[in-house]
């Protein structure tokens, strides 16, 4: 067979050798090389790896301990995230979260991660917010206060704003001052955060730009 497939109930072995898949650890070593008779092959997933099987990551457990599934082998999809991957604490919350659990009021996570204010507050542009792949914002020190709220970026708006209060998102942003904080006339519609979750139109409210310092 060489580096072709194998056929239907067949595996292949490591030295693309095909043979049944009723072989795989029979105790026989049909392949030649051993491979079918590895340490361990009894494993349900080692037996589904042998065969080809594409019901490995498939979103359907097909081992008794869904080994198949985990999120070690198969990664979270795209609208979920990991809670190891926030918290960087590899015994955090082993499963995939829904986005829309990412800054919702809930600690999801074991670690509480999902609501820690670096993952829910940032300061960016109107329209883009720039994060790297652990879903960590870019950390900038000016610009639109945004929040997240259930895994979506929202412009901060709110009336009665405060300069207290920016000196408070500055701290929890990681900056030891607040600098400017100008509260501004929305272009376009703008939701006060406080109204989201209740699907009431809300007031006229400002956003607000602010500039920290190191």
């Amino acid at each position: 067979p060489g580096l072709c497939i194998c056929p239907e109930d067949h595996g292949k072995c490591d030295n693309n050798v095909c043979v049944p898949n009723d072989s795989f650890c029979d105790g026989n070593n049909d392949c030649g090389d051993g491979s079918d008779e590895k340490e361990g092959c009894n494993d349900c997933l080692a037996k589904m790896r042998f065969s080809g099987s594409k019901g490995i990551c498939d979103g359907i457990e097909d081992c008794p301990n869904g080994e198949d599934e985990t999120v070690e082998l198969c990664g979270c999809p795209t609208d979920h995230f990991h809670c190891s991957d926030l918290s960087n604490q590899a015994n955090d919350t082993n499963i995939c979260q829904p986005m829309e659990r990412l800054c919702d009021g809930r600690k999801h996570c074991q670690s509480g991660a999902d609501e820690d204010f670096k993952y829910c507050i940032s300061l960016g542009s109107k329209t883009d917010m720039m994060e790297n792949t652990g879903l960590e914002p870019a950390g900038n020190n000016f610009g639109i206060m945004k929040v997240r709220f259930k895994g979506v970026w929202y412009q901060y708006c709110m009336t009665g704003w405060k300069e207290y209060m920016g000196v408070a998102v500055c701290s929890v942003l990681g900056f030891n001052s607040l600098s400017v904080a100008i509260p501004q006339s929305p272009n376009g519609e703008v939701t006060d955060i406080g109204y989201l979750a209740t699907g009431i139109k809300s007031p006229p409210c400002s956003t607000i730009y602010l500039v920290c310092q190191d």
